[in-house]
């Protein structure tokens, strides 16, 4: 590589960068500089919010209401996938359980899961594993519809051409199915982490009042707005990592797609 071309690199990291970072710098101080004029019970700025974060960080606080979310949040999707992951390849895979299945499935998929909080209270009770089943019932379908989907848009002539060399079931979904489907579980998973996110935070509020949910409801009732703002912002850093960590693993599962998009 030629010293030219070893520069052209970073300014072109650069050039595709600096309007972003311009943008959020300018967003940031305007809202400092706006919100310095708001009142304190009802508003607050960046400033404020970072030493809330401190003050929460160094009290212990901050960390232990993470580290509780962060149970409820990977348990909940982790049962999530389990369960939606295999069951969505079983009904793909054999129509009379797709035919059994898919009129229960659908009819919980438009159900408001919120709306099931109550019962879960009265058969789970209120606490770890009360949050752990809105978690787990909020991203379960969206991974299971991926994964049927994936199934569904399977060409039939990979199977046949799999059956044709004496392929047994274990071998076709192996060698044919997963790799085939992969695009479309790696979607389920993503967009399965984004409502177990949310389930989390609506599980904190209405069920056990811990962990940054918990955070949110406590200070807001006390009106401490940049403590509301620091468990929000925290949530947000948080839901960042997993779903870029998420993409990035979409993408490497349908790396062979991305050439042929038309908008990237």
């Amino acid at each position: 590589m030629t010293p030219l071309e070893r520069l052209r690199g970073p300014k072109r990291h650069l050039a595709r960068w600096a309007p972003q970072t311009a943008i959020w710098t300018g967003l940031l101080v305007l809202w400092e500089i706006w919100g310095r004029g708001q009142s304190p019970f009802f508003f607050t700025y960046p400033t404020a919010i970072g030493r809330a974060l401190l003050r929460l960080a160094s009290s212990g606080e901050l960390g232990q209401a993470i580290l509780d979310s962060l149970q409820v949040l990977l348990l909940g999707y982790g049962l999530g996938v389990a369960a939606g992951v295999p069951l969505g390849l079983l009904a793909g895979r054999f129509a009379y359980l797709r035919r059994l299945l898919s009129p229960l499935m659908m009819a919980f998929y438009v159900t408001p899961r919120l709306a099931l909080i109550p019962l879960i209270i009265i058969w789970v009770g209120i606490g770890f594993w009360a949050k752990v089943t809105v978690v787990w019932l909020v991203c379960f379908f969206a991974i299971f519809f991926n994964v049927l989907h994936g199934m569904s848009s399977l060409s039939r002539s990979y199977l046949e051409v799999a059956q044709a060399y004496g392929a047994n079931e274990a071998q076709i979904l192996r060698e044919v199915t997963l790799p085939g489907i992969l695009p479309f579980i790696a979607t389920g998973l993503r967009l399965g982490l984004g409502l177990a996110l949310i389930g989390m935070v609506v599980s904190e509020f209405l069920i056990g009042l811990n962990g940054l949910g918990g955070i949110i409801v406590y200070y807001s009732v006390r009106l401490r707005v940049a403590d509301v703002f620091a468990a929000v912002t925290v949530i947000v850093v948080i839901g960042t990592a997993l779903m870029t960590g998420a993409r990035a693993l979409e993408q490497r599962a349908a790396h062979w797609q991305l050439s042929a998009r038309a908008f990237r």
